[in-house]
């Protein structure tokens, strides 16, 4: 991707500049010059100060030039008819009022940088004034005969402001990474003017046009989008050209150009002599765009300022030092090949990105000799919409590197503990920061400290196990205080240890925090599974906080121990119910019921140790009719004591089966003993359920068992079916499923062709003869008609049920047909209307299914019409609140760490706190609104924001919020934070709703 500058045709040297036709004939155009100090004719002789370095930077240069009378200005003009003066006219309407040099530049500027070249039509022949710039735009810039540099120069000087055409070459769409500059396809010009007593430099055809594609897109395939293979690998190469403003462009540090536009002259590169670049220089130089410089980005090795890295056996480290570094700059990267490269293999992950405070690294270990390309893209989210391009490099593999596996994972957030992910739930690491761990024992103890109560999980993958198989090689130990991430691994090889966070009991998936390659070398020492440990997790879970339920020994979750027989001690209230586990890798299955004592009692589980090495004990709670499992404390113990039991081989959990639903459910059929009770627990895979996403019921006729489960969000879930024996509350794991769901409404469509209906107006029809029985038919059938005349659902139901009653009427028109769908209509009709008035999305969905499946040629479309409206209203409101739900903690934590916040963000969060139910005195100053967005659980915003009803808002409380918010803009939000945005629009989609509400009643 890269922007180009405009080429002159016919290329001018730097000393004829001035004898340019087209400049001289804007400069000498007759026109009023009554109003300027100086005569244009004149202008282009002028005595203008000597070419020296700019001194100041570009945030000092505009701090010091504003001008309260630019910043006031109407800029929404008509381009093309302010274009239609002459010069001199045009220029005093955009300099009226300006005492600046610096702001009539910026007015001249913001005018050119507006034009849509390709958009700008001719006005008719006689409205075009002679030598206007509208007629240079039309005639010359658009047949590539002039150029926006020669314009703003024009412009410029007709304002009296030393102004100068810098001719050069640029980076455009036409350059070629790393190769020679072609002098012809590159050649191009921009400017130098005089601002605030040093020259500055512009390029108003880069801040204006964004070039797509190019010819250097036709030298590469890509293979690698952050990680994810690229089947498809061409890049298409046409030049797309769009229109977008860049004020990178207008004034920028000289430093920040030197990577894409070289002068024919050095000294218009305005740096100190010493800083000055030839144009090998140049052609060498790292390619640098303006984003890197926006995300105030420096390297710190020399090797990076060329373009070209040799890569030792693949290896190539690229560190990126972030000056300001903030939560909210986040990269991306893609990885690409020379089509001239010999090798047409594919492969993925070979690039490992590590995020750290105030670093980003990129380290490659490409396994292939050729020619690559790394591209890096970056943004800030607080100014930036999109990603843009940072910088690019060759990377030229002579040798590939000898390991040739690839990264396990390529996480979105990077490798390593520094990311900024984890301090915004309150961990912080204590044992390893970087993203690599080296290990040759294939043991490994990641810990953590905690400041905060907060809901954690991990996992491990790797290319050569499932991460099945690896659950049994890792878990999470969590306290008060700290968290430890326990790793066995299985052989030598790379992994990915990933840990996840959430705020204390907040149900829904969790955040990505934290990730490390792993790698073992050792192929000598092996290891054995762990045994089965649910949710990978020691210690007590919130579902135990919750329900009251304590675990007062053992103290610590994992314990080393040389007694075979244990002691857990629980505190709970008489009406919970509680069920255990022990597992011993050993074991072919959980341990049996001679193994695990309960004294209820005494809130004791005794348990016997049979084995040496490893067993987890798991507690559980369950329901009334005990049939829900809730997992609410896990316990490892390692023990030291002798076997007093034979070695029985190694257990083999129960496999996942896979289950695919649309629906939002299914039913799973479970074999059983006469003997056994099923249960069943039901969690999701990467975080906390609760019953606002899922349910599980079980039937059981003594036979056979079947577990209905429901699902009412998106994701994957893992349902566990346990079986117990005569009441006893050891549990043995029974069965184990992978519920995915894929969520979306399911249209049913129409298999059976629709009969034509007749046209039934009346049965007035009599026969000259009739008998009784004939007599009492007629009148039936005309009085099932007047009820579908009447579309009186009682009086049409009676109707039916009369005729029903009578027996087997002869109905060869179909009217009892024709009055069921009527009936049906009618009915539909009157659910339509109330669910319209609903904020169950579900039932609006299933209610619309229902509808669409009716034939009703028509007599529903007003109503099918208003419940899609109120649908897409309640999942636009629905996505807002995800949105905010799924806010990076990141953000949350920026807007609590402002002392003294911009304005928008203060007033939007007093909104947001006002709608959920808040006073203006619980808000009295930024500290106290501060104290309520940093609550953890029930009370914590987000999950506040996912429990709010709209139906519990007064209008007097939206009026306030809607005061509150009404004067300011989402542009100005945004810009002064993307998270306050999001709640933002949550707020104002809340107030909208709540005034339809009270305008409806």
């Amino acid at each position: 991707m890269g922007c180009g500058a405009s080429v002159s045709q016919n290329e001018n040297s730097e000393e004829q500049i001035y004898q340019n036709e087209e400049l001289n004939r804007l400069l000498q155009e007759r026109g009023d010059v009554s109003d300027y100090s100086i005569p244009q004719i004149a202008l282009c002789q002028m005595s203008y100060p000597p070419i020296t370095p700019s001194c100041k930077s570009k945030k000092e240069l505009l701090a010091a030039g504003s001008d309260s009378a630019l910043q006031s200005r109407d800029i929404t003009i008509n381009t093309a008819s302010l274009l239609n003066h002459t010069c001199n006219e045009l220029v005093k309407i955009l300099t009226e009022e300006l005492v600046s040099n610096l702001s009539k530049v910026r007015a001249i500027y913001s005018l050119i940088a507006s034009l849509d070249i390709a958009q700008i039509s001719a006005p008719a022949e006689e409205e075009l004034i002679p030598k206007a710039p509208l007629e240079y735009v039309l005639k010359k810039i658009k047949n590539y005969q002039g150029n926006h540099a020669h314009l703003f120069c024009a412009l410029c000087r007709v304002a009296c402001v030393p102004c100068e055409v810098v001719s050069g070459y640029n980076k455009s769409s036409s350059y070629q990474l790393g190769k020679q500059i072609d002098r012809k396809k590159l050649a191009a010009q921009w400017n130098a003017v005089y601002v605030e007593q040093e020259w500055r430099l512009v390029d108003c055809f880069w801040s204006t046009v964004c070039v797509v594609g190019g010819e250097d897109s036709d030298q590469w395939d890509v293979l690698d989008v952050n990680g994810r293979l690229v089947t498809d690998r061409k890049i298409s190469g046409d030049n797309k050209i769009t229109h977008r403003i860049n004020d990178f462009y207008f004034l920028p540090d000289p430093h920040s150009l030197k990577s894409t536009h070289i002068p024919r002259r050095k000294e218009w590169q305005l740096l100190p002599e010493k800083q000055q670049i030839s144009i090998t220089d140049f052609e060498q130089a790292a390619y640098t765009r303006e984003r890197y410089y926006e995300l105030g980005i420096r390297t710190l090795d020399s090797e990076l300022d060329k373009c070209r890295l040799k890569a030792d056996q693949g290896q190539v480290t690229i560190d990126l030092e972030i000056i300001e570094d903030s939560p909210s700059i986040d990269f991306k990267y893609m990885l690409f090949k020379a089509k001239s490269s010999k090798t047409d293999a594919s492969f993925e992950k070979f690039v490992l990105f590590e995020r750290g405070n105030g670093f980003a690294r990129y380290e490659t270990n490409i396994p292939l000799e050729g020619e690559f390309k790394l591209d890096i893209f970056g943004k800030d989210g607080r100014k930036h919409n999109s990603m843009d391009l940072v910088c690019s490099y060759i990377i030229e593999c002579v040798t590939g590197s000898d390991d040739k596996e690839p990264l396990p994972d390529d996480p979105a957030i990077g490798w390593g503990a520094e990311t900024g992910h984890l301090s915004a739930f309150g961990i912080k690491p204590v044992t390893h920061k970087t993203g690599t761990i080296t290990t040759t024992t294939g043991t490994v103890d990641i810990k953590f400290s905690l400041s905060q109560p907060v809901e954690l999980m991990c996992l491990m993958l790797s290319n050569s196990h499932t991460k099945e198989q690896l659950d049994q090689y890792i878990y999470l130990e969590v306290t008060n205080e700290e968290c430890i991430i326990h790793v066995t691994l299985p052989k030598k090889g790379v992994y990915a240890c990933e840990l996840f966070a959430n705020e204390e009991g907040l149900p829904g998936e969790m955040q990505n925090v934290c990730n490390y390659v792993i790698k073992y070398h050792n192929k000598k020492v092996t290891h054995n599974p762990l045994p089965y440990l649910p949710r990978n997790r020691a210690g007590a879970f919130t579902k135990a906080k919750e329900l009251g339920v304590e675990v007062v020994k053992p103290t610590c979750p994992v314990v080393v121990t040389k007694d075979s027989k244990f002691e857990v001690q629980v505190k709970a209230s008489d009406d919970i119910i509680l069920y255990s586990s022990l597992h011993h890798c050993e074991q072919k299955s959980t341990a049996s019921n001679q193994q695990v004592c309960y004294i209820k009692e005494e809130g004791r589980f005794d348990l016997t140790l049979e084995r040496s090495g490893t067993y987890c004990f798991a507690l559980y709670t369950g329901n009334e009719n005990g049939s829900q499992l809730h997992n609410v404390y896990n316990c490892v113990i390692h023990n030291q004591a002798e076997s007093t039991a034979k070695q029985s081989g190694t257990s083999e959990l129960p496999k996942y089966k896979v289950i695919h639903t649309k629906e939002g459910g299914a039913q799973l059929p479970i074999s059983k003993s006469s003997s056994e009770n099923i249960l069943a627990s039901m969690s999701r895979e990467r975080g906390l359920a609760d019953e606002s996403s899922c349910k599980v019921n079980i039937a059981d006729d003594g036979k056979k068992a079947t577990i209905d489960i429901k699902v009412f969000e998106n994701g994957v879930y893992l349902v566990e079916v346990y079986a117990r024996s005569n009441q006893e509350p050891t549990v043995i794991l029974k069965e184990r499923y992978k519920v995915i769901h894929e969520g979306g409404m399911v249209n049913k469509k129409e298999v059976e062709v629709e009969e034509k209906e007749e046209e039934v107006e009346s049965e007035d029809e009599t026969p000259e003869e009739e008998s009784e029985e004939d007599v009492r038919i007629r009148e039936l059938k005309q009085k099932l008609l007047n009820a579908i005349a009447s579309g009186d659902e009682e009086n049409l139901a009676s109707a039916i049920e009369e005729f029903k009653a009578a027996g087997d009427i002869p109905d060869p028109k179909k009217i009892l047909a024709r009055a069921d769908r009527e009936l049906q209509i009618i009915k539909m009709r009157r659910r339509l209307v109330a669910v319209t008035q609903s904020e169950d999305i579900e039932e609006l969905e299933e209610t619309l299914i229902e509808a669409n499946s009716i034939k009703h040629r028509g007599k529903l479309d007003k109503e099918i019409a208003a419940a899609k409206k109120r649908l897409e209203k309640l999942r636009n409101m629905d996505e807002l609140r995800n949105a905010v739900f799924k806010l990076d903690q990141r953000t949350v934590a920026e807007i609590k760490s402002f002392s003294s916040p911009p304005e928008p963000i203060k007033i939007v969060m007093k909104g947001t706190l006002l709608l959920l139910g808040n006073t203006k005195g619980d808000m009295k100053d930024w500290r106290s609104i501060v104290a309520l967005i940093g609550k953890t659980g029930k009370e914590s915003l987000k999950r506040r924001v996912m429990e709010f009803r709209i139906r519990n808002l007064t209008m007097e409380v939206a009026d306030e919020a809607k005061q509150l918010l009404s004067p300011m803009s989402l542009t100005e939000v945004r810009d002064a934070s993307t998270g306050a945005a999001t709640f933002y629009l949550w707020s104002l989609a809340m107030i909208e709703e709540a005034e339809q509400r009270h305008e409806k009643q």
